[in-house]
């Protein structure tokens, strides 16, 4: 089928290859749901960038070394 491909997970050889069973209907829900997530992920990551932050003193600001979700 192909050469051996080394990653950081080991080396993956591919002996052979089967056709699936499912069709794209029986997978649609499944794939909608982690594009949609993968999508308002870029999205928020784009929008983050563009708006700003102003601390109102309702809620304490963060420490400092508190890690961000980026």
């Amino acid at each position: 089928m192909g050469q051996p491909v080394k990653t950081a997970f080991g080396v993956i050889r591919c002996d052979e290859m089967k056709p699936g069973v499912k069709s794209i209907a029986d997978v649609r829900k499944e794939l909608e749901n982690a594009l949609s997530v993968e999508l308002l992920d870029k999205l928020a990551k784009t929008e983050r960038r563009f708006t700003p932050v102003k601390y109102t003193g309702l809620v304490p600001p963060p420490e400092p070394g508190m890690r961000s979700r980026e």
